[in-house]
This record gives structure tokens, sequence and C-alpha cells, in this order.
């Protein structure tokens, strides 16, 4: 009986008798230690290590890009935290609601598989290698890059309703641009560009028929604007410009051109602007 009183007198929470220490204690112990070489040299490798573990589980072995996994948790962050603005927002007057906004982009390189077929996987690994190495390079610090599967990449743009519709035109054709330029296959004159095909699709706060209800459906509508490029001919890139018929549910799409001045207006279009 004592046993168990002695047992319920103890202070709830408590897990060991160890004597506490000031955080000013502990704090003069850990610079002492790290002061040590050893040390030092435990807590780099433990970090090192840590590093590794990370990469393995979001970087794509291959290219250096994230994963799909690690992309999706993104992208679902990243929409939700546009569709809790949304709410919040629907409260209001709808002319003072907020634009928050994101943008998916999805690439898949033309005629790959031909590229594998002609010329090995070898090769192929190469093209994939240098096609990332030429995104990473030219997407904006504060977006995501990602290989979504085989020859198929995302691009996550955050707060895209900060760009102008002329910026967007003009960041989509600067990478449409700079694979063409710069991602090869073969050597002499055997050498060729390798191409991309490229769907845009925008979530937009103020997307007045909200079409977009999922990530889910982001990613269908980028993929389905890739699609349309690569059926209008390749080394393009379309928009999603929403459903034009709302009884049916038709998308409607639009090809990206800095050239075509009437392009802005399809933009607003895709962000549920009339």
């Amino acid at each position: 009986m004592a046993e168990n009183q002695g047992e319920a007198s103890k202070p709830k929470g408590r897990t060991h008798n160890f004597p506490e220490v000031t955080s000013a204690k502990s704090r003069d112990a850990v610079a002492t230690a790290l002061k040590n070489p050893t040390t030092r040299a435990m807590v780099r490798e433990e970090r090192h290590k840590q590093k590794e573990l990370i990469e393995k589980v979001v970087i794509d072995p291959l290219t250096g890009a994230y994963n799909r996994a690690y992309f999706s948790d993104q992208l679902r962050l990243a929409f939700h935290t546009v569709n809790g603005k949304v709410e919040h927002e629907k409260r209001q007057p709808y002319k003072t609601r907020l634009s928050e906004e994101i943008g998916l982009l999805m690439f898949d390189l033309d005629k790959f598989k031909e590229v594998n077929d002609t010329y090995g996987h070898n090769e192929g690994d190469a093209v994939l290698k240098k096609f990332t190495e030429v995104m990473k390079g030219t997407i904006r610090e504060e977006d995501l890059f990602a290989r979504w599967g085989g020859e198929e990449f995302m691009l996550l743009i955050r707060e895209s309703h900060k760009l102008t519709p002329e910026e967007i035109i003009g960041m989509v054709e600067r990478y449409r641009n700079a694979i063409e330029r710069n991602v090869t296959v073969g050597s002499g004159i055997e050498q060729r560009s390798v191409t991309a095909s490229i769907g845009l699709a925008l979530f937009s706060g103020i997307d007045k028929d909200r079409v977009v209800l999922k990530p889910e459906d982001l990613i269908s509508f980028a993929d389905q604007a890739m699609f349309m490029a690569k059926a209008k001919g390749r080394n393009q890139a379309w928009e999603f410009g929403g459903l034009g018929d709302l009884r049916f549910g038709k998308p409607t799409f639009h090809k990206i051109s800095s050239s075509d001045p009437s392009q802005r207006p399809l933009i607003l279009k895709g962000r549920g602007i009339s």
C-alpha cells in the first residue's frame, strides 16, 4: 500500500529523476563540448547524414530535381493555403476579395521515346539531367521544380498573382526557348535540339466559376493543356482557359505566345476575370 501511495504522489508528467539544468548551464556545456575537435567532427558528420537522408526522401536520384511525392505535398499545401484565403474572403464583397493565386506548369519532352530508341537510354538519361540543369538555372528561386515521372516535369509557380499577364507569358516563353537552345542530343552533324511541350493552369482566389476544386483538378488541367501543345505541333505552350461551356464542362485552351498581343486577356480569363 505504501508503495502504491508513493507512486501516486509522484508529480505528473515527470518521467525521470534527473536534476534540472538551467538554460544558461546547458548553453555553456554545449559551447564547451563544441570546442573539442572530435565533437565538432561528429556534429558535422551527423548533419551530413541528416542532409543525405532528407535528399533521399525528397530528391529524384537521376536528375536531382524534387520527386513526385514531395512536389505533391507542396502543391497540396500551396493549394489549401490559397483555398483557405478564398473561403475567408467569401465573407467580403466580391470586388474586395484577395487575388491570391498559384500556377502549375507541366513539361513533357517531345519525342523522348525516339531519343531513347535512337541514341540509347544513357543518352536519354543525360538529356533528362541537362533539362533539369537548364530549368534550375532559369526558374525563380521561390518556385518548385520536380520530376513528375519519366520525361514529365512540374513547376509550381508560387504567388503567381504578383506577376502580370505579360510576365507570365514571358516566363513561359523563356523556359521554352531555354530548353530548345540548351538541351541537345547527339553530336556533330547528328546533334539536334530537344524541345518540350508545356501546359499551364492557374488557380485563383477570385475564380468566379471555381472549376478547380482540388489539387488534382489543377494537375489535370495543366496536363490537358500540355497535350493540346503536343497535338498542335509540339514545342509550344498552351494555357487552360476555363470551362467554356458550363453545361457540358468542356474545357477551353489558348496558345501562349509573346508575339500574340491577344494573350493578355486570355491569361486574365484563365484567372477567372472577365
